[in-house]
């Protein structure tokens, strides 16, 4: 079971997928990466690009987030992702496909406050991490946990590197898409 660690839908539960399919980021992880992010009051949008169990959409939307988009290609974790949006109520606050994320995202052609992109790391794919970072909003923050062998793919002029730590296994790295002047 996973839990929501704060705000308004602090301490309930729901499963997370236990086919090996999905590696939910521990609550550890989770506190800190939110912790980090700070406030959530004025995110309107949160695309959760490897949806998973759903914590980091749930997460964000319990700190202040208005609405989120969750993206998850594999039909049983895509199953238990509906099962728990349910559970915790947030139905008319989520929206959810089961497709590839790179071409849902190229299909909605939504821009986001907050991206979450947290892929599986034995198939961590730069392109479509590059691609996902693409429908960021200008100031939006781009979220990505990655292994600690994996140097971050965004240091390109118009993304400012905000915080970078590890936990663990997990590296998370936070930037944030800046207009460049010219």
């Amino acid at each position: 079971m996973l839990r929501i660690i704060s705000g308004q839908l602090r301490s309930l539960l729901f499963d997370a997928p236990n086919w090996g399919l999905a590696r939910p980021m521990s609550d550890r992880t989770r506190l800190a990466l939110f912790n980090m992010l700070g406030d959530l009051a004025d995110c309107q949008l949160v695309l959760d690009a490897y949806g998973g169990s759903g914590a980091l959409a749930f997460e964000a939307l319990s700190r202040g987030a208005q609405r989120a988009v969750i993206m998850e290609s594999q039909p049983k974790v895509y199953a238990q992702l509906i099962k728990n949006i349910a559970k915790l109520k947030l139905n008319d606050k989520v929206e959810v496909y089961k497709a590839n994320n790179v071409t849902c995202a190229t299909n909605l052609e939504y821009k986001y406050d907050l991206i979450f992109l947290d892929p599986p790391y034995n198939n961590i794919r730069e392109a479509n991490l590059l691609k996902l970072a693409s429908f960021l909003k200008t100031d939006g923050r781009l979220v990505l946990s990655h292994p600690p062998y994996l140097q971050s793919p965004f240091l390109a002029p118009d993304w400012l590197l905000l915080q970078a730590r590890q936990y663990a296994q997990a590296c998370i790295t936070i930037y944030q898409k800046q207009v460049l002047n010219g």
